[in-house]
């Protein structure tokens, strides 16, 4: 997939990032950890994650 954001100075409208940026963020700086059941993905505004305890 193309990443077309690889300067380090780029310029950004004022707002949401753009789509494509945004899922590739998530991509490269996500950590894989099983108690995140619902993780960072484009169009979730919250997460899940399983900290313990009696079921």
């Amino acid at each position: 997939m193309h990443f077309p954001y690889q300067t380090s100075r780029i310029t950004l409208p004022i707002g949401k990032l753009p789509m494509d940026l945004l899922e590739q963020l998530l991509k490269r700086y996500s950590v894989k950890d099983d108690r995140v059941v619902v993780g960072p993905e484009v169009g979730e505004d919250a997460a899940v994650v399983d900290i313990g305890g009696p079921n």
